[in-house]
């Protein structure tokens, strides 16, 4: 295995990786289409925590308007994209370009008939990867996988806990999703919310209380 470069080349990789995850939220996003293989979902490179965020991001994106998200089956006969991945590019000026690279190389391709056999490739992979409703199915069964050893997440209990801690409710956050369970009940989260309704839950909460204290 090759040495790991500089650290602070990563951080320049980790930065310039988050500053394009914003083309999928900016007033005027981005329209993005991806396939990815199922054996992708099921490697867990890097650990159960790097997986299981990595599968909470990819569910979380899959409810993006702006995003189509399709699984290619792990038993696909025919797969059109066995030569490697690529990519497909359209410019504001509806030029098309398209991307392939490999481990130390990449090439821009602008050529007219390799652009077209691009996209005939493209629409094959589409027609045969899963539909992006069915593609969550392989996504979440395997975060709940993942989920299902607990030793990965960092539970905390709520403010509001008894002083015998015996009836409060516990919470683990991930990137995408918060975690919450029945402290007399820990063998799974009993809910797995997205961050926003979390923050609605917890702000009728403190409104309710703050009532209730009256």
């Amino acid at each position: 295995m090759p040495p790991l470069p500089p650290q602070d080349e990563i951080e320049n990789l980790v930065t310039d990786r988050l500053d394009r995850q914003e083309l999928l939220h900016r007033t005027q996003p981005v329209t993005l289409s991806f396939i990815i293989e199922q054996a992708v979902l099921e490697r867990r490179t890097g650990g159960d925590v790097v997986t299981r965020e990595l599968l909470d991001h990819l569910i979380a994106c899959a409810e993006l308007h702006n995003l189509g998200l399709q699984v290619m089956p792990l038993r696909q006969p025919e797969h059109a994209g066995s030569a490697g991945p690529f990519s497909l590019l359209e410019t504001n000026e509806h030029q098309w370009f398209g991307y392939v690279e490999g481990q130390e190389t990449g090439q821009l391709v602008s050529d007219e008939a390799a652009l077209s056999r691009f996209h005939m490739r493209y629409a094959k992979l589409r027609s045969q990867a899963l539909t992006p409703a069915d593609s969550l199915s392989p996504a979440e069964a395997n975060a709940r996988s993942v989920m299902s050893n607990q030793a990965h997440l960092n539970w905390f209990k709520s403010s509001y806990s008894s002083a015998q801690g015996d009836n409060c409710v516990e919470v683990a956050t991930t990137p995408a999703r918060i975690h919450v369970r029945d402290s007399k009940d820990t063998s799974v989260p009993a809910l797995v919310l997205p961050p926003t309704a979390w923050t609605t839950f917890i702000a009728h909460a403190h409104a309710h209380a703050h009532i209730a204290q009256r």
